[in-house]
């Protein structure tokens, strides 16, 4: 069976995604899907390296700056 982590509408929030990162480690999480609106805010830069580097899908969200 595997298991996925769904993630959304975290639009940029590095502690929020680091978080659901620490809790997906202590899971037997194997793909993430990440449902639109990961990206925006000050931290963006960072929240995307660390972000596309997870194992899964992508799905762009609705928001203008979203990236692909």
């Amino acid at each position: 069976m595997t298991r996925l982590a769904v993630l959304s509408d975290i639009h940029g929030n590095l502690p929020a995604l680091q978080a659901v990162l620490e809790d997906a480690n202590r899971q037997p999480v194997d793909n993430f899907i990440q449902a639109g609106d990961y990206t925006g805010g000050s931290q963006a830069p960072a929240y995307r390296r660390l972000q596309r580097g997870l194992p899964g899908w992508m799905v762009r969200g609705n928001w203008k700056g979203a990236i692909h």
